[in-house]
């Protein structure tokens, strides 16, 4: 679905019609917490009637945790430890240069919206502008940085890169 025609009104809520099962539900989660809660059709009279008490009950649950965020900080499958921290590539006058990238996303006037920001290897070095994104994306999440997080080893273009330029990566 593309963002221009995305329903902002039933963010968080789907509707489950399984076998018996006729209600919208509603599911957050932030940080550690998850808080969910299903809106039966025959406990509220009906089908729209259900599906106003979740958006009503959404809504203070978002006054009360906070609007769209993305907490994950490291995942088993993310290759650079953290989550939303990645190698950015460019080609500018055919000459490659790397960065570290980071993205975020972010609640603006409710709706959730994607921030990015580089930082160049060539201007920061391997090591400081890896540490700048980290900062940055937690910054952005609104989380310290967790001490277990660690600079990785650049794969194998980035170290032949920095070889060639004869630039240290740590």
């Amino acid at each position: 679905m593309s963002k221009a025609k995305r329903d902002w009104k039933r963010l968080y809520i789907v509707r489950i019609d399984h076998k018996s099962t006729h209600c919208w539900n509603v599911r957050l989660i932030r940080k550690q917490v998850v808080v969910q809660k299903a809106f039966s059709d025959g406990v509220y009279g009906g089908k729209m009637r259900a599906y106003r008490a979740a958006q009503q009950w959404r809504d203070i649950q978002i006054e009360r945790y906070g609007g769209p965020q993305r907490y994950f900080t490291d995942h088993k499958r993310s290759v650079f430890n953290v989550v939303g921290v990645s190698i950015a590539k460019k080609i500018k006058n055919k000459n490659t240069f790397y960065g570290w990238g980071a993205r975020a996303q972010v609640s603006v006037g409710g709706r959730p919206v994607q921030r990015h920001k580089e930082f160049s290897i060539l201007e920061y070095g391997y090591a400081q502008a890896y540490w700048n994104a980290v900062k940055w994306r937690h910054a952005m999440i609104g989380i310290v940085v967790p001490r277990t997080v660690t600079l990785p080893e650049p794969p194998t273009p980035v170290r032949k890169w920095l070889e060639h330029r004869s630039l240290k990566y740590k």
